[in-house]
């Protein structure tokens, strides 16, 4: 985490916006002025002055791409904030917890009963990104048919079964969806 100095002096609605873009920036990679607005109902002017506001305090964990007209994690982001995996977790899997039932839809596709186990969050990070991205990753895997090894997937959905985190991916090496632990 970065040293988040200058988030005091900012009121609770703007460092709520501002955990939101550090928030899905860290999770999907990527952030847009409209998923802001329409989330907290502000102005296009005042998603745009948050975005400046926290590019002013982390400099250097996001670039804008002009020509899609989105906000991308650079490879050398620090979270602005601090995350407890359980509540991160939460959130991916069921939405912000403000109870909302309006136009915005949780993160991502995920199945989600009590969690036991706490995956590492730069992997969560990792995989939700890639699940929103649909985009491959490259993971080591142990299995009990053929041990260790590398593999290519492509996350779809992450699952939690009670015992742990499990990933529905497409698994280029099999050619063929399977839910990887």
């Amino acid at each position: 985490m970065q040293d988040n100095t200058g988030l005091e002096e900012l009121s609770q609605a703007q460092r709520e916006r501002l955990a939101h873009i550090d928030f899905t920036l860290l999770f999907k990679g990527e952030a847009g002025r409209s998923y802001l607005t329409e989330r907290f109902s502000v102005a296009p002017s005042v998603a745009t002055q948050d975005f400046a506001r926290y590019k002013a305090l982390a400099p250097n964990n996001v670039m804008y791409d002009e020509k899609r007209r989105v906000h991308l994690k650079t490879s050398t982001f620090q979270p602005l904030f601090d995350y407890d995996i359980v509540r991160t977790l939460a959130t991916i899997s069921q939405g912000f917890g403000d109870g909302f039932l309006g136009k915005v839809r949780p993160p991502m596709a995920c199945e989600a009963p009590f969690h036991l186990n706490k995956p590492k969050l730069e992997v969560v990070a990792a995989v939700s990104e890639a699940i929103h991205k649909r985009a491959v990753i490259n993971i080591e895997y142990t299995s009990l048919s053929s041990g260790h090894g590398s593999r290519q997937i492509v996350p779809h959905t992450l699952i939690d079964n009670g015992l742990r985190w499990h990933v529905r991916a497409f698994d280029r090496k099999h050619r063929e969806f399977r839910i990887l632990c």
